[in-house]
């Protein structure tokens, strides 16, 4: 279950991403256990530049903060999962970020982020180097209770039950009306052959 749903949030990452992303933007296949570089990089001069995040993610909400590097750090914040299994290589201005034995939990859209000083003032600005990440393998599911599977099972059919009524219902709203109307035609008295040939003859002695 928990694999079909990453599948699903890889292919919704994949068509946002290939929607909103500009040239640079990249996508890479790795399976559980490869690799990943994550290349950060920006046309200004080093000393525009004060910090620089690595993020994941798309919704705002639920974006990650994958790595932190200001200028006047001599290592880099990195976030707790990720923190045995990611190095990092050159300046700010051009930072490449290596994360290793990935899982498939770690499948997302990774982009770059610096702030930069403009006029006296700290801006945020996008860096060059996003990348759509689809790790391929087995999620790490937690085990459901049984009563977890149960309340599940509950609920689908509860759903599917009420689902079935409510087509029964739009069914037979639709199909009442066309059986009166059916019946009405059916039970209109019409007249019968016998009365039209008597009403000719009758008409042919008065000529």
């Amino acid at each position: 279950m928990c694999a079909r749903l990453l599948r699903r949030v890889s292919i919704l990452s994949l068509v946002l991403a290939a929607l909103g992303a500009e040239d640079s933007g990249d996508v890479r296949w790795r399976n559980s256990g490869d690799s990943i570089t994550v290349s950060c990089n920006t046309p200004l001069a080093k000393s525009y530049v004060w910090e620089l995040y690595l993020k994941k993610g798309l919704h705002a909400a639920m974006q990650d903060q994958v790595l932190f590097l200001g200028t006047t750090s001599d290592q880099p914040g990195i976030k707790e999962e990720f923190m045995n299994r990611t190095q990092t290589n050159g300046v700010i201005t051009k930072l490449d970020i290596t994360i290793r034995n990935l899982t498939v939990n770690d499948t997302g859209v990774y982009w770059c982020e610096y702030k930069v000083s403009q006029e006296d003032d700290l801006i945020i600005q996008p860096g060059d180097g996003s990348v759509l990440l689809v790790v391929k393998g087995e999620a790490e599911c937690e085990a459901q209770s049984p009563r977890m599977t149960l309340f599940v099972v509950l609920v689908s059919t509860l759903t599917c039950g009420t689902m079935l009524v409510l087509l029964l219902i739009t069914c037979f709203l639709w199909i009442l009306p066309k059986v009166k109307a059916m019946r009405k035609k059916a039970m209109k008295p019409q007249r019968s052959a016998t009365a039209d040939v008597y009403e000719d003859m009758r008409s042919t002695l008065r000529r």
